[in-house]
């Protein structure tokens, strides 16, 4: 009986070692992204790029949503770019090319209503705009429960500049019309499960 389940058990023991064995075998890359590219901001212009608009309000600069500040206001300071128009981009530009395949955007819970709606995340190839991500619809309700948006698309091809050109804010009446809190990049980065 002993030398029975002595065999069982080496049965089983092989058993396993194979299966973990063809399971490490077998596994692939899995994607992940880099840490944001774009290091916090205290102009529009350092060692690392350059933050550019098509137009900003006087308190709300380019820079702003490069600045790590996640909300768009801290007493009367703002810490978010802005726009008096409904539409517009805001872009940065890097020192070294690099190839984009994700980004976020924070937008605390304060007037959703200046929040993108619908937009393109472009990259400049030296001539002209390359959309290489579209959304829409993205309603005041939606930011206000989640003022953290990520998006991801494929993009191998490295840039250095990148935009997000919006098309649509969500309708707010004041002076500033459409903004953006923070705005990061990230590379997509593979990973292999090591034997």
């Amino acid at each position: 009986m002993v030398n029975l389940f002595k065999k069982s058990f080496i049965y089983l023991a092989l058993f396993m070692l194979v299966l973990v064995s063809f399971n490490v075998e077998n596994a692939h890359a899995e994607d992940g992204y880099s840490e944001n590219l774009i290091p916090k901001m205290t102009s529009n212009e350092s060692d690392f790029g350059k933050a550019s608009s098509s137009s900003n309000y006087g308190d709300t600069p380019s820079w702003k949503a490069f600045d790590g500040v996640l909300n768009y206001q801290n007493g009367s300071t703002y810490n978010a770019w802005g726009t008096t128009k409904e539409t517009g981009w805001l872009a940065y530009e890097f020192t070294t090319p690099k190839a984009v395949s994700k980004y976020v955007m924070y937008n605390s819970g304060q007037w959703p209503t200046l929040f993108p709606n619908t937009w393109t995340f472009e990259a400049w190839d030296g001539s002209e705009w390359i959309v290489l991500d579209s959304q829409s619809n993205v309603t005041k309700e939606e930011w206000k429960k989640n003022p953290k948006q990520s998006f991801t698309f494929e993009n191998t091809n490295f840039y250095n500049k990148y935009r997000v050109n919006i098309i649509l804010a969500n309708g707010a009446t004041g002076t500033v019309k459409s903004g953006i809190c923070e705005l990061q990049m990230m590379e997509k980065i593979s990973s292999s499960v090591e034997s």
